[in-house]
């Protein structure tokens, strides 16, 4: 197996773990898995209205770098659970249209002046892009959580530069990861995968 189907098996693996470990009822703080240290930060609880879906912040390293080692690790993971009662299936079921927005929701100090001009060119061309709609229910799922997940990559960055973030999710959940997926690939600054835990698709 070459190495970068290697290490896309690794972090599917790695996805998959955390995924699955959303639905367990006692939270585990860390644990050691084939030599990868798994840390769970922060732990989300459902709302009662089903708007914001269980989460986890997982921050995934391994314990030794080298040729067997994804490049993608060190990672945070944000996995996000799946539906799991009546409530949330209405949430599911409001599949009325609402607009995406691509904000840049991350911005360094340091690096507003450098991408100034690819930002007025975007402003110049936005008018002209035809809007962007998305499921109703599950966008309001990513923009509830999208203020953590924000907060979260703030604060590991400066002491973790070659953090990757990880989106990931099962079912309802997977539909949310992949919007808070797109949020912030918008930003230019970290860089992200997703991995949609039933069908293990790998998007840059």
């Amino acid at each position: 197996m070459a190495d970068s189907a290697f290490h896309d098996v690794q972090l599917v693996d790695v996805a998959l773990k955390c995924a699955v470990d959303l639905y367990e009822s006692e939270r585990k703080p860390s644990a050691l898995r084939q030599s990868i240290q798994y840390d769970e930060l922060r732990f989300i609880q459902p709302s009662w209205t089903g708007t914001t879906k269980a989460a986890s912040f997982t921050a995934v390293s391994p314990l030794a770098t080298g040729k067997g080692t994804s490049p993608l690790l060190p990672a945070l993971v944000i996995a996000i659970r799946g539906t799991e009662s009546q409530v949330a299936m209405l949430v599911n079921l409001n599949g009325q249209p609402k607009r995406f927005l691509l904000p840049v929701v991350r911005r360094q100090p340091s690096a507003r002046q450098a991408d100034e001009l690819t930002r007025r060119k975007y402003d110049e061309v936005r008018p002209n892009l035809a809007p962007i709609q998305a499921h109703g229910g599950f966008l309001n799922g990513a923009e509830a959580l999208l203020p953590a997940v924000v907060a979260e990559l703030d604060r590991m960055q400066p002491s973790t530069p070659s953090l990757h973030a990880v989106f990931t999710g099962h079912s309802a959940g997977g539909a949310i990861a992949s919007l808070l997926f797109l949020k912030i690939f918008s930003d230019a600054h970290i860089a992200c995968k997703f991995i949609q835990s039933r069908s293990c698709h790998v998007d840059n």
